[in-house]
């Protein structure tokens, strides 16, 4: 079925298709052609000198054997009549495999009498081990004499069966340079017909690909100066070249329908913008109140001005107690003026609850008691403003609040691997496990809580200077260190809360 839809398509695809299977089928039995032939001639050029390759080395086998028993003559060496018998089983081999008999063939026939001629030489070979072992000096020298003329003469016959044997593989390698000539041009030029075949191809198909793109390309070009007449209908041969122009035309009539429908609506979007312009003229001028009753209300700066000229009065009349109350208030209320996008050291939060702590003492007299556990090299990490506080302003509006004594707040900074751990312990009420959950659960990182995450705000008549909440500090550590395990709370209601912090070292804030 896919085949029937390529070979019968008239998309641009179909006809690419076609070509290139067509070019690969072409190419694929040239090649085969050529590799096969280009096999077939290896293999006969590599068999043209296999049998004077084997007749060289029986003459150096032959040469062996008569120094292996001349050596042996001489001095009775054992290891000289091994290397004999190596070269007698190497010469028997050859026998079998070269002694064929009567034959047509020339060089089988002589093959056949250097193998006969063999024998006769590995026989005389026997009788000379035999004469030495028996200690018959002139026999075994007379039989020697006889392998040596044997050898002689199988070396002629090797010679002119070898030179026999190099005239026809001359001829047979002249006949197989001939044939790679002619398979060479063969091959180039059905390769050259191949391209020619393909320049044609290409050229017909540009052409029958750039007209329907010319014609689209004008009718694009109407369209963009106004014109949304719809095209005139034509063959442009190819399907997707078909489905472009009946598009074009769709296109045409919509953007005239449109163009038209822009037209009615444009006195109505008039008087929708004179009437934004005034409601924007309007929310301008209640900005503008707005702002003069903010500037009307108290600002905090004046309120700290003030707090520091009590100070002033109060080391004036020596009243040392008093004076550093309001010293350590202004530095509170100096520290919280401080704009939450800031970036503050782990110090500065640490001196912040350190007054906060002072102002508590006045009020709560002894009834408090604040134990600080500081890793001094972990004090100048960075970490946004407004952490540590409202975490402590919590344990004493909500932990402490029915518990008249024995209150107390431990904060310990210590490292852990590659962060620092940050502890807010009190020994208050503690919080439910519903509303623990519920802590717990929000993140501002979470995209579904994103909105709901929003910056909260606690009830400051309870006695919250900040403003903020354990949700406010949650909801900035995981954005300032883009994590959601910065953060963690634990309580056991009735008995302690606990707030950890872990910051890393590295500090890599968003």
């Amino acid at each position: 079925m896919i085949l029937n839809n390529v070979f019968r398509g008239n998309s641009i695809r179909n006809h690419i298709t076609r070509f290139v299977f067509m070019l690969l089928v072409c190419f694929l039995l040239v090649y085969s052609f050529v590799f096969y032939s280009t096999i077939s001639v290896n293999d006969r050029t590599g068999q043209m000198f296999d049998l004077n390759k084997e007749l060289s080395r029986l003459e150096v086998i032959l040469a062996d054997s008569n120094d292996s028993i001349e050596k042996y003559l001489d001095t009775k060496d054992s290891d000289a009549f091994i290397v004999y018998l190596d070269r007698r089983t190497e010469i028997e081999a050859f026998i079998e495999q070269y002694d064929t008999g009567l034959s047509y063939d020339e060089t089988e026939l002589q093959l056949s009498n250097i193998s006969q001629m063999l024998k006769e030489y590995l026989n005389e070979g026997e009788r000379v081990i035999e004469f030495k072992r028996g200690r018959f000096t002139t026999e075994y020298i007379q039989a020697f004499e006889n392998t040596k003329d044997l050898t002689l003469y199988i070396e002629r016959k090797i010679q002119e069966v070898s030179l026999s044997e190099v005239a026809i593989n001359l001829a047979n390698y002249n006949n197989l340079t001939e044939s790679i000539k002619q398979l060479t041009t063969s091959f180039l030029m059905v390769t050259i017909l191949l391209i020619l075949i393909s320049i044609v191809f290409i050229y017909d198909y540009t052409d029958k690909v750039i007209h329907p793109i010319e014609k689209l390309s004008k009718y694009s070009k109407e369209i963009s100066e106004g014109n949304y007449n719809e095209v005139a209908g034509e063959d442009l041969y190819f399907d997707e070249a078909m489905v472009l122009l009946d598009s074009f035309s769709d296109m045409a009539r919509s953007i005239k329908l449109y163009v038209e429908e822009i037209q009615d609506k444009a006195i109505t979007e008039n008087k929708l913008r004179i009437s934004e312009i005034k409601n924007l003229r309007m929310g301008n001028i209640v900005k503008e109140a707005e702002l003069k009753a903010l500037q009307s209300q108290i600002n905090p700066h004046f309120l700290y001005n003030t707090l520091n000229a009590g100070v002033g009065l109060a080391e004036v009349e020596e009243a040392e107690r008093t004076s550093d109350y309001l010293d350590h208030l202004a530095m509170l209320f100096r520290y919280n003026l401080k704009g939450l996008d800031n970036v503050v050291t782990l110090r500065d939060e640490i001196r912040n609850i350190e007054n906060y702590y002072q102002l508590m003492k006045v009020r709560f007299s002894d009834g408090i008691e604040f134990v600080f556990t500081l890793d001094e090299e972990m004090m100048d990490l960075e970490m946004p403003p407004l952490i540590l506080q409202p975490l402590v302003e919590n344990a004493f509006i909500h932990g402490f609040r029915d518990k008249a004594s024995e209150r107390k707040v431990e904060i310990s900074v210590i490292r852990e691997a590659e962060y620092a751990r940050i502890e807010v312990l009190d020994n208050g009420r503690g919080i439910s496990i519903e509303q623990l959950e519920m802590i717990k659960s929000r993140s501002i990182l979470d995209t579904d809580q994103l909105i709901e995450s929003h910056v909260m705000a606690v009830d400051t008549e309870h006695g919250h200077t900040t403003g903020l909440g354990v949700d406010n500090v949650k909801s900035r550590l995981e954005l300032f260190y883009d994590s959601n395990e910065v953060f963690d709370i634990e309580s056991k209601e009735g008995e302690w809360t606990k707030v950890t912090i872990r910051i890393p070292i590295e500090v890599t804030h968003v």
